[in-house]
């Protein structure tokens, strides 16, 4: 069955074709549905693209700028993400690395490497993706959770800054104030920072934001080492999940890093269920 690679440079006519099928699997491409969501408010994706076939689209990628990876979508197809490979080689396209389910980026990681001249790739991280329909409340802890504000943003930045240097080494810490800056803009209940706080600062914060229809994602989530094992993680997450799905969210999503097997096992503690796993893959030069 052949497969064909389309390209969109009007973001419109990208969601109007491409957004249907994401929402089909909504938990699975809940990144590329999130970032979709906030594209008219900042830069036109650099990549939009479809791969599909007789029956119709059977894979989404989009990649936002220059300095962010190419993010695949769930799909039924893994060869079609090879297909892409192709055309984006062919196209003169530079990618530092792929994002998506792990067949599909498979298939992509292994046209990439053959076909781009001096390019090797390494496992930057494994993560699953989780959802979350209700909440299981953890064990009470002291403290008491709040909405971040504006007044909130120069105490935010530092632990946004230690999270992307602890969890996120292929980013740069220094985007953390316009990353803080920009979710508490959004607003409740599209984007913001959720903390939990104890004696009146924050011990614990999780970050949400990229409606997709009917969910949103959760992320990031940071306690600093000095307040670690305390539950205060467990609290902020179980209050903010409550909390978006008291606002009228179906669903609450969020990424985790298979190798932290503590996170894996507090999320799934608190109603969480796996979905899907992802490989988030760095091409590097030989």
């Amino acid at each position: 069955m052949p497969y064909f690679v389309r390209r969109e440079t009007d973001l419109a006519r990208f969601q109007l074709r491409a957004v249907p099928y994401l929402r089909a699997h909504e938990a699975a491409n809940n990144l590329i549905l999130g970032l979709l969501s906030r594209s008219h408010v900042d830069c036109p994706p650099e990549i939009m693209a479809w791969v599909e076939n007789q029956d119709g689209i059977c894979l989404v990628a989009l990649k936002t700028d220059p300095a962010h990876n190419l993010i695949l979508s769930f799909g039924f197809h893994p060869s079609a993400a090879s297909v892409l490979a192709r055309h984006l080689i062919q196209s003169g396209v530079l990618l530092p690395g792929v994002l998506g389910p792990r067949d599909s980026v498979a298939e992509f990681v292994d046209t990439w490497i053959s076909r781009a001249a001096g390019v090797k790739a390494e496992l930057a991280m494994r993560e699953r993706i989780y959802q979350a329909d209700t909440v299981v409340p953890p064990q009470r802890t002291a403290g008491a959770a709040r909405l971040a504000t504006a007044a909130d943003i120069d105490a935010l930045v530092p632990g946004v800054r230690a999270f992307i240097e602890e969890a996120m080494p292929e980013s740069d810490p220094e985007e953390a104030p316009t990353l803080v800056e920009k979710k508490i803009r959004e607003g409740f209940p599209k984007g913001g920072y959720w903390l939990w706080e104890v004696d009146g600062r924050w011990v614990s914060l999780a970050g949400f934001g990229g409606p997709t229809g009917h969910g949103i994602r959760v992320g990031p989530v940071y306690t600093p080492p000095a307040h670690r094992a305390r539950g205060y993680g467990s609290q902020v997450v179980g209050s903010l999940t409550q909390t978006l799905l008291k606002a009228g969210y179906d669903h609450v999503f969020l990424f985790t890093d298979l190798a932290n097997p503590t996170s894996n096992s507090i999320y799934q503690r608190l109603g969480y269920r796996p979905v899907t796993d992802v490989d988030q893959i760095q091409f590097r030069r030989l």
